[in-house]
């Protein structure tokens, strides 16, 4: 049977379409599955990190004192010196360990302070110790034996709150380092701890704590 030369062409023209629309086609369905697959297959964006803009207090520090016998001079602690105040460390309540090193724990920090009138600011609503990192060195003049029983740590606070200035007990001192502890010429370090009678401390947004009096007491 002869097919009409006229519906042969118009046979052909429609393939010749149907590829063209195919050549248009299949580039676009190719970028659309590979588009699918990165977003199937691919690990999604991290989250974005938690806001920092929570309300906040402002806690500020005093002028370190270090008392002797026969002499008291400010000071947070000499370079290379062995006797002296460390840090104040603004500790997450109820979750660190007063018998270590403080400053080996950062995420248990609310803030530090590390030298003489240095304002530092805590979240308003954390409750938080004080927590008074000291060194002794015993040297037979200002103090006589490296035990915790001669080494005092006096404290007063005003501003949102009031500390009465007192010494801390000596069931508040922590040893976390000692070499010839007890001896006349052994070295000592320890916190003390201010927690408000184990409730902890804790200040509203914008309130400001004034630690106005800090000193170390050394004696024989």
């Amino acid at each position: 049977m002869e097919v009409p030369s006229g519906e042969l062409k118009w046979g052909v023209d429609r393939h010749r379409r149907l590829k063209r629309r195919l050549r248009l086609f299949l580039p676009l369905l190719a970028a659309f599955v590979l588009l699918l697959l990165l977003v199937l297959f691919l690990p999604g964006s991290s989250p974005p990190p938690p806001s920092e803009n929570y309300p906040r207090a402002m806690v500020r520090g005093p002028t370190f004192n270090i008392a002797g016998k026969r002499s008291t001079q400010p000071l947070a602690l000499p370079k290379g010196g062995l006797t002296g105040i460390e840090n104040i460390y603004l500790m997450k309540h109820g979750r660190y360990d007063p018998r270590e090193n403080l400053a080996d724990n950062s995420l248990l920090w609310e803030n530090v302070i590390s030298f003489s009138g240095q304002a530092v600011t805590v979240r308003a609503g954390e409750v938080f110790d004080i927590v008074v990192a000291v060194r002794a060195k015993a040297d037979r003049e200002n103090l006589a034996y490296a035990r915790k029983e001669n080494v005092r740590v006096w404290l007063a606070a005003r501003g949102a709150f009031t500390i009465p200035f007192d010494c801390a007990p000596d069931e508040r001192e922590y040893i976390f380092y000692s070499e010839g502890y007890g001896s006349a010429d052994g070295y000592l370090r320890m916190n003390v701890v201010w927690d408000n009678e184990g409730e902890g401390y804790a200040l509203l947004p914008g309130q400001e704590l004034l630690l106005e009096n800090l000193t170390l007491e050394l004696w024989g």
